[in-house]
């Protein structure tokens, strides 16, 4: 009997040992001990472990009682949630939790990352409906909060038939018909009648047939209907089918100063296609002063004129001479050229006047 009482002091001196360090524990790491005031007073009240599960489990704001306190009545009954289930509803450390720049500015949230724990405010910039116009350069698309209204704007003209070909642009490609026509210097008589080819920007329709200019119908109509002014600067004689500088007689100089104003497939004419224009005996309805009066040439005045035939200078056949031909007025109103008044000359020769010309086909 004896030595199950000593072992029974041994126990509990045991026991005694251990729990010492748990209450002190307890002492020091408690809150304070004083109620905050007396049980008949409704500010004594606390939420209970009930309450704690329910904010944590859905947010519900809990309630303490608005009296007095009650000595229970009967045992209790449910012992409610238990400190493991509380626990386990508690928010836990996340690495992959919200932070500031992640939330929308003024917006609050939990913070389950370590270096933003608890209550935190969102510092996310909010861009709202950003719009952005396509250009030739990349356009950043703002850091921060969009509420999907924003757009890139499109455009209806975005298509193939609108880009040159082998280029895309937003991954739209260009069309094969779309090209490069800058380079194009093909005349409408050189293109067979009723073709079309785009030349330097232009639509131009052919008016070629079996080797014959065809005339455009539209412009100003000579009386005899052998000229026509296009409006373009040019006179289409649709007798030999040549076109004619509309300008007339205009520019004077040397042999070379004056075929330097021949470009763009502009040249001196032959003696021969001069005279099929300006010769009475040549051609019907030659060039006089009245086609002026009608609107079909700007200048037609008495002139020495450049051909581009070569001839021998009488004086000096080893120097450069080229035909000239002098246009005479003829009672009072006609322009022909007297067939004696063609005269070699020397090719620095100034004040022979140009009227420029180009071939139809």
């Amino acid at each position: 009997m004896m030595s199950k009482f000593h072992n029974m002091q041994r126990n509990l001196a045991f026991l005694a040992a251990a729990l010492i360090p748990v209450l002190l524990v307890g002492i020091l790491t408690a809150g304070d001990l004083n109620p905050p005031a007396p049980p008949t007073d409704p500010t004594s009240a606390m939420y209970n472990l009930a309450d704690l599960y329910n904010r944590l489990n859905a947010g519900t704001p809990g309630a303490k009682r608005t009296g007095a306190f009650t000595e229970p009545v009967a045992a209790p009954g449910s012992t409610m949630h238990t400190l493991n289930e509380i626990m386990n509803k508690a928010p836990a450390v996340d690495a992959l939790g919200a932070t500031a720049d992640q939330v929308l500015a003024g917006k609050k949230y939990w913070g389950l990352n370590l270096s933003q724990w608890g209550a935190q405010s969102g510092t996310m910039s909010n861009i709202g409906a950003q719009q952005i116009i396509p250009g030739a350069a990349t356009q950043t698309i703002n850091q921060g909060y969009h509420d999907g209204t924003g757009a890139v704007s499109g455009d209806a003209s975005l298509v193939g038939a609108n880009i040159k070909s082998g280029a895309t642009i937003f991954g739209v490609a260009g069309n094969a018909n779309v090209v490069d026509t800058s380079t194009g210097n093909a005349l409408e008589s050189q293109i067979a009648a009723g073709a079309k080819a785009w030349v330097n920007g232009q639509l131009v329709t052919g008016r070629l047939s079996g080797g014959t200019y065809v005339a455009s119908t539209t412009g100003i109509w000579s009386a005899g209907g052998r000229w026509c002014n296009r409006g373009d600067g040019t006179v289409v004689d649709t007798y030999s089918g040549l076109i004619w500088d509309q300008q007339g007689t205009v520019s004077s100089g040397s042999f070379y100063t004056v075929q330097a104003l021949c470009t763009d497939h502009w040249r001196l004419p032959t003696l021969g296609e001069l005279e099929t224009a300006v010769s009475m005996w040549q051609a019907p309805e030659y060039v006089t002063t009245n086609l002026r009066t009608q609107g079909i040439f700007a200048n037609i005045t008495t002139n020495w004129v450049w051909t581009s035939t070569r001839i021998i200078y009488p004086s000096a056949p080893h120097l450069v001479a080229y035909q000239t031909v002098k246009l005479d007025t003829h009672d009072g109103g006609g322009v022909y050229p007297n067939l004696n008044n063609t005269m070699p000359q020397l090719a620095t020769y100034t004040g022979i006047f140009v009227w420029r010309v180009r071939s139809a086909w």
